[in-house]
C-alpha cells in the first residue's frame, strides 16, 4: 500500500511541475463567441452562469472518465477516455472525444495541455495494425481487441484535436501537433475514404470495394461536414470538400426518402447517392442498424455544428430537417423524445437521454423561431448525468450551445480593433481611435497603405507610377497598377483544355476581346493545380454553366500526363486526350452555377487496368467501356463480376430449385440471394396456440 501511494503521489508531482511549465492557450476557456447571425443560443441562464454549467460538467466528466494509463517507453505519461469508474476499456471515439474537450477547456484546467499529451500518447501506443497512422479501435487492460484495426469518426476527432492543439499551445513544445494532425489526415485519406465514392469508410478495414462493407456503406455519424471543411482549410487539399460534397449528396437522398427525415445509422447501395438506402437489421452492430440510433443520433449536432461554423446552407437545411421532426414529434417537449426512432417515425426506447436530446438541441440553434424549445432542452441536459458516451456528446454539445467550440482553421478570437491592445504599435487602439479599424469586428489594426496608385512606386515595374501616369490605374485611389491581362481569347493560353487557343481558333471564342474561351457544350473550364512535384501534379476543376438550361456535362481536355487518380468524375485517356463526366450526383451543372471535380496525373503513372490497352483478365475484351468487368476508366480491376445467385445456374441454397424465375426466393435476375423462409405449415399458428391455451 505504501508503494501505490508513493507511486501516486509522484505522479501527481509530475503533473503539477508539467504544468507549471507548459504554455499558455492562445484562446482560453470561455470564448464566449458569437456565431453567425442566424445562429441563436440559450437564454434562460447568463453567458456567466452558461460557462459555470460547463465548468461544472467538465469537472464531472474528467473526474468520471478521464484517468492516467501509466507511461509509453519514454517514461511519458499516458492519459485514457474510460467507460466509467472501475473500467478498463477504451475506444479511439473517447480518445478522440477527449482530446478536443481537453483542448478546449485549456485556460480553465491548468492540467489541459499534459492531458492532452497523454491523450495522443496512448493512441500512438495503440496504433491500427493496417495503417499505423491511425489509432487501433479499441484497447481494454493494455491490449489491442476487437481486431486490430481502425474506425473513422475516432481518427477524424483525433486529427481535429491536434488541430485545436496547435491553434492553442502553437509549436515549439515536445508534440509538433500540426505535423501530427498531417500523418493522420494522410492516414484517414488514404485508408478510410472511399477512392472513388469520396464517402468515409467504417475504418480501415474495409475492403473499398468489398461485397457488404464497402466504400459505399457509410455511418451517418461519420458524416462530419465542419471537420472535413476545417481538414480542407488546414491541409489546402480540395478532396476534403469532395468528401464534403459526397456526404451530403448522401444525407438528402436518404431524407427525401423519409418522411421523417431522420438518418440511419447506417447506410448501404451509395454507389450512386439516389441508390442509397437504410441498412438492414444487424448490417455491422445490432437490429437498429437501420434506424435513427445510437450512431445516427449524433447527427444534429456534427451537421449543425458546421451550419452554426462555416454559415453552410447545405448542412443548415439537413439539420433543420431532423429538428422539425423532432418538434412534432416531442411536441415541443424535450421529455418527449424518445430514445431512438425507426425511420417511420415510430420511437424505439420509451426513456429519456441527454444524448439524443443534446444534439437537436445543437440543430435548435439554426431556427430562431425554436427559441423556446431550445431553452427547454438546454435546461433539461446542462446537468444531467449519464454514462461515457451521453455524457461525452452532452459536454461537447453544451460547448456549442454556450458558444465556446470554436474552429481551429478560424480566426475566432476578439477582433484585433476590440481587444483593448496597440497591434500595430501606433499608439492608438481599437476602433474608432485606430483608423486601421473599419469597425469593432476589424481583425486587422494596422493602418492600410496609400493605393498602388498614389504610392509613389513603380508596383507593376512598366517605367511608370502611379495616377495619371501608369495605364494600369483608372484613378488615384485604384490599389492596382498592373495593366490588365489580355482577355482569354487573346492572351495565347488554352484557358478552357480544349487544345484549341485564343479566337479565331478556339469555337469557344465569339472575338478576340472575349474573356471566356467556352467548349462545345457552353462550359466555362477553371482548371487550377493545388499541388505539384517533380513529374506529377494535382488540378481542382471548376465547370461554370454561363447558360439558361442544366447540362450533363461531358468534357474533354488535353494534358501531357497519365491521370492515376480522380474524384467527383469517371474518366477515359487516349494518349493526350482526357474525357471526364460528372458522376450520378454531380453530372448536372444548372444555369449560373459551378460543379468541380479533381485529378491527378504523372508522367510514369501506372494506367488503371481499365485503361492500360490489355487483356488483364483473359476474356478477350479490353479496357473501359468494352470490358464488362470495367466500371469507369480509372477502375484497376477488369475481371468481371460473378453473376447473381439468381442467374448464375446454381442451387445456391440447396432446396432443388435453381434461379429466377424457379427458386421462389428469387425476385429478379440481379437478386444476389436464393435463399427463402419456408412457408408455415397450414394451421401451424393454430396448433401453437392451442397447446398454449387448450
Amino acid at each position: 500500500m505504501e508503494v501505490v501511494v508513493g507511486f501516486r503521489w509522484l505522479a501527481s508531482l509530475f503533473v503539477f511541475c508539467a504544468t507549471l511549465v507548459q504554455a499558455s492557450p492562445d484562446r482560453p476557456f470561455p470564448q464566449e463567441l458569437t456565431y453567425g447571425s442566424a445562429a441563436i443560443r440559450p437564454t434562460t441562464f447568463t453567458q456567466a452562469e452558461q460557462n459555470q454549467h460547463v465548468r461544472t460538467f467538465y469537472d464531472y466528466w474528467k473526474a468520471e472518465y478521464l484517468v492516467p494509463a501509466g507511461t509509453n517507453a519514454q517514461g511519458q505519461v499516458l492519459y485514457r477516455v474510460a467507460f466509467g469508474e472501475g473500467s478498463t476499456a477504451t475506444v479511439s471515439e473517447g480518445q478522440g472525444y477527449g482530446m478536443i474537450i481537453t483542448a478546449l477547456m485549456a485556460g480553465y484546467d491548468p492540467e489541459a495541455k499534459v492531458l492532452f499529451d497523454g491523450l495522443w500518447r496512448f493512441s500512438r501506443a495503440y496504433p491500427s495494425g493496417i495503417d499505423s497512422r491511425l489509432m487501433s479501435w479499441k484497447v481494454d487492460n493494455g491490449q489491442i481487441v476487437g481486431g486490430n484495426a481502425s474506425a473513422f469518426d475516432g481518427d477524424a476527432d483525433i486529427a481535429y484535436g491536434l488541430l485545436l492543439a496547435s491553434a492553442q499551445w502553437g509549436v515549439g513544445g515536445e508534440i509538433d501537433y500540426a505535423a501530427a494532425a498531417d500523418s493522420v489526415l494522410a492516414g484517414v485519406l488514404a485508408s478510410t475514404i472511399g477512392p472513388d465514392s469520396r464517402l468515409p469508410m467504417l475504418g480501415d478495414w474495409v475492403n473499398p470495394n468489398g461485397a457488404t462493407h464497402s466504400q459505399y456503406t457509410p455511418r451517418s455519424s461519420d458524416f462530419m461536414p465542419g471537420h472535413f471543411a476545417a481538414f480542407a482549410r488546414h491541409s489546402g487539399d480540395g478532396v476534403w470538400n469532395s468528401v464534403n460534397e459526397a456526404s451530403e449528396a448522401v444525407m438528402n437522398s436518404i431524407q427525401n426518402q423519409s418522411g421523417s427525415r431522420l438518418l440511419p445509422d447506417f447506410i448501404i447501395d451509395c454507389n450512386a447517392a439516389e441508390n442509397c438506402r437504410a441498412a438492414p437489421p444487424n448490417f455491422l452492430e445490432d437490429e437498429n442498424d437501420g434506424d435513427y440510433y445510437y450512431n445516427a443520433g449524433r447527427a444534429p449536432w456534427r451537421i449543425g455544428l458546421d451550419a452554426i461554423i462555416n454559415d453552410d446552407n447545405g448542412s443548415a437545411q439537413i439539420a433543420l430537417r431532423m429538428l422539425n421532426f423532432f418538434v412534432s414529434a416531442s411536441g415541443s417537449d424535450p421529455y418527449g423524445i424518445a430514445a431512438g426512432y425507426k425511420l417511420n417515425g415510430d420511437p424505439i426506447g420509451n426513456y429519456f437521454t441527454s444524448f439524443f436530446v443534446a444534439p437537436i438541441a445543437v440543430a435548435a440553434m439554426l431556427d430562431s423561431s425554436r427559441q423556446a424549445f431550445l431553452n427547454a432542452m438546454y435546461n433539461s441536459i446542462y446537468r444531467r448525468q449519464g454514462g461515457y458516451y451521453e455524457d461525452s456528446v452532452n459536454l461537447l454539445s453544451l460547448l456549442v450551445l454556450t458558444g465556446n467550440f470554436w474552429d481551429p482553421t478560424l480566426d475566432t478570437g476578439p477582433a484585433a480593433c476590440r481587444d483593448g491592445v496597440d497591434n500595430d504599435d501606433d499608439g492608438l487602439i481599437d476602433h474608432p481611435d485606430d483608423p486601421g479599424c473599419q469597425s469593432g469586428e476589424d481583425r486587422d489594426e494596422t493602418d492600410p497603405p496609400p493605393p498602388a496608385c498614389n504610392d509613389g512606386q513603380d508596383n507593376d515595374g512598366d517605367g511608370d507610377t502611379d495616377f495619371p501616369d501608369d495605364a494600369g490605374c483608372n484613378n488615384a485611389v485604384d490599389n492596382d497598377e498592373y495593366n490588365p491581362p489580355a482577355p482569354a481569347c487573346s492572351d495565347g493560353l488554352d484557358n478552357d483544355g480544349d487544345a484549341l487557343v485564343d479566337y479565331p481558333d478556339d469555337p469557344g471564342c465569339s472575338s478576340s476581346e472575349d474573356n471566356g474561351e467556352i467548349d462545345s457544350q457552353g462550359l466555362q473550364l477553371t482548371f487550377t493545380r493545388t499541388s505539384e512535384w517533380n513529374d506529377g501534379y494535382c488540378s481542382d476543376v471548376e465547370i461554370y454553366n454561363p447558360g439558361s438550361e442544366p447540362i450533363d456535362w461531358v468534357i474533354d481536355f488535353e494534358i501531357d500526363e497519365i491521370v492515376y487518380d480522380i474524384w467527383n468524375a469517371t474518366y477515359q485517356q487516349s494518349g493526350r486526350l482526357v474525357t471526364a463526366e460528372g458522376v450520378s450526383w454531380n453530372n448536372y451543372v444548372h444555369p449560373q452555377s459551378t460543379r468541380k471535380f479533381g485529378f491527378c496525373a504523372e508522367q510514369d503513372a501506372t494506367p488503371a487496368s481499365c485503361n492500360d490497352g490489355r487483356d488483364n483478365d483473359g476474356d478477350g475484351l479490353i479496357d473501359y467501356p468494352d470490358d464488362p468487368g470495367c466500371d469507369s476508366a480509372g477502375d484497376e480491376d477488369e475481371y468481371n463480376a460473378p453473376p447473381p445467385a439468381c442467374a448464375d445456374n446454381e442451387d445456391n441454397d440447396g432446396d432443388g430449385l435453381t434461379d429466377y424465375p424457379d427458386d421462389p426466393g428469387c425476385e429478379n435476375v440481379d437478386d444476389n440471394d436464393e435463399y427463402h423462409e419456408p412457408e408455415p405449415e397450414p394451421g401451424l399458428l393454430q396448433r401453437l396456440l392451442g397447446r398454449l391455451f387448450g
